[in-house]
């Protein structure tokens, strides 16, 4: 939580101005992308999960 809010509690963390969850699919990944500002910073996260057919 620190290093994508630059908060430390969950309180901190509920007083970023915006958040968005973007959900982005495809044929063999999907890819989770979670943005979020508070006053001082933006930060973001990019989780990609990909599977190889058999």
């Amino acid at each position: 939580m620190r290093a994508l809010f630059g908060a430390g509690t969950p309180r901190e963390a509920a007083n970023a101005r915006f958040a968005f969850l973007v959900i982005i699919p495809a044929a063999d990944m999907i890819a989770f992308v979670i943005l979020a500002a508070s006053d001082a910073e933006t930060a973001a996260l990019i989780v990609a999960v990909t599977c190889e057919a058999d």
